[in-house]
């Protein structure tokens, strides 16, 4: 135990100095692979990471990516590539502004006060019980208001959540934006608490989110938003059943993350490298407890972290990344579920 606390604040500082050990690079030649992008600026240390930007829609480089090592010194090293030609393309490299970016967004959700998050994309047997489950691991909460028809009861597909602290609400939205939940990604953001802001929120989700408000509904809508006290309790209602348990859970599954019928797949040693490559990877997220590579699948590994926040930021973080050429997708599965398709983990 003594050793997984140990392991488990080791990855905590790492990814509290990653900023300062990643640096960002532009100008990169659009045939390059995140292999190509190690063996270049290993030049400079001992990479640790890469992150490729690409198209949402093609999937292909945009030419630029952050790479992370493994020491702040190789930093200074990698800034010395700048102007150098990399497959015949100068590339640029400059330090990370992620840092001064993460310290802006925490001052300003802290002079906010407590924050409210618009959670949307919800499917509409997602009850506030669930969304509860899912929020309150990162802290306190002051109240979740899902929003109903008044006349039939039914969801309209989007939330509003109330964190009493801004730090909550913040690692919330990092970490829950994007996630698949009952089959559908979520889209979470903050709110402006200025009427402004309000206004401005009623916008984006009558574009991005379908949702139609008359001039009654929009009144009532503002009415709850400008309000932190007493929040209007919707019309009863019979509730319906949940798609499937939301219950945060340490188990996660990573699809597509190799090809079962390549030759490399009938490889010997293809198991205990790739099983080793992802124990690496997953190491950031926290303390990996097990890990089983399904070889008779399209590509699914299982895996079964020490807590549900680990497996939650492993599947926001690896999900649309590319891995030995394959897009890879992520989900969570209830513990129960995984422990009975692994019975010798109980």
């Amino acid at each position: 135990r003594k050793e997984t606390e140990e392991r488990d604040k080791r990855n905590q500082n790492a990814d509290g100095d990653r900023d300062y050990r990643t640096v960002f690079a532009t100008n990169l030649p659009l045939k390059a692979t995140e292999r190509d992008l190690i063996d270049f600026f290993g030049k400079a240390g001992k990479v640790r990471d890469v992150r490729l930007i690409s198209d949402r829609n093609s999937r292909k480089s945009k030419g630029f990516g952050y790479i992370e090592f493994f020491v702040r010194e190789s930093v200074e090293k990698a800034l010395q590539l700048s102007g150098t030609e990399f497959f015949g393309q100068t590339v640029m490299v400059q330090a990370s502004q992620a840092e001064k970016n993460r310290v802006a967004s925490a001052n300003s959700a802290a002079k906010a006060g407590p924050t409210r998050l618009y959670v949307g994309s919800l499917h509409y047997n997602i009850t506030e019980e669930d969304i509860r489950t899912v929020f309150q691991p990162f802290g306190p909460l002051e109240f979740v208001n899902l929003h109903r028809d008044p006349d039939t009861g039914r969801s309209k597909g989007f939330a509003f959540v109330q964190f009493t602290h801004a730090s909550d609400a913040l690692r919330a939205l990092q970490d829950v934006n994007g996630l698949e939940l009952a089959g559908r990604q979520l889209k979470v953001g903050p709110v402006n608490e200025s009427s402004k802001g309000e206004a401005a929120m009623l916008g984006e989700l009558e574009e991005d989110g379908g949702l139609h408000l008359n001039a009654q509904s929009r009144a009532l809508l503002m009415h709850k938003l400008q309000r932190d006290d007493a929040i209007p309790t919707p019309a009863p209602v019979i509730p319906a059943p949940s798609l499937l348990p939301v219950q945060p859970s340490p188990c996660a599954l990573l699809k597509n993350m190799f090809d079962p019928t390549s030759p490399e797949a009938a490889d010997p040693n293809f198991e205990s490298e790739l099983q080793e490559d992802i124990a690496e990877e997953c190491s950031k997220f926290g303390t990996l407890e097990h890990i089983h590579i399904d070889k008779n699948s399209q590509g699914f590994v299982y895996l079964k972290f020490s807590n549900p926040q680990s497996a939650l930021r492993a599947c926001k973080e690896l999900s649309g990344r590319w891995f030995a050429g394959k897009l890879i997708s992520t989900e969570t599965i209830p513990e129960g579920a995984y422990d009975t398709k692994f019975p010798k983990l109980r």
